[in-house]
């Protein structure tokens, strides 16, 4: 998926629990070149509501290297383990702070778990 950094784009993400979970994003500035990420760094909660009073489930963040960016991407990558979530709707977003300490949310949108077959 492509995205801009000048608006809060919505993305709709499917995972399946006790999988690893991946996705790459691409992102542009303004001018169309690949978004320049030095210095920035991102945070991403999944909740079981749509406010920060639901129940954390997963969190991403450049923190623990979950979150890596690079000029132009997003890489988010979560372990099978850390993806050991009951099968149901939850929702996300995801920040991404600017050096000079400003936060602004990129994505944000569903985010369903679905059963494994295999376990």
């Amino acid at each position: 998926m492509e995205v801009s950094a000048e608006v809060v784009q919505t993305l709709n993400i499917r995972a399946k629990r006790r999988d690893t979970f991946e996705l790459n994003v691409s992102v542009t500035d303004s001018d169309g070149a690949d978004f320049d990420f030095t210095t920035h760094t991102a945070l991403m909660h999944v909740r079981d509501a749509a406010s920060e009073d639901g129940t954390l489930l997963v969190t991403l963040t450049t923190a623990d290297s979950s979150i890596t960016l690079t000029d132009g991407t997003i890489a988010l990558l979560k372990s099978a383990a850390g993806m050991d979530v009951e099968a149901g709707e939850y929702f996300y977003d995801l920040q991404i702070t600017y050096p000079d300490g400003s936060v602004k949310t990129w994505l944000e949108g569903g985010f369903t778990v679905t059963d494994d077959v295999t376990v």
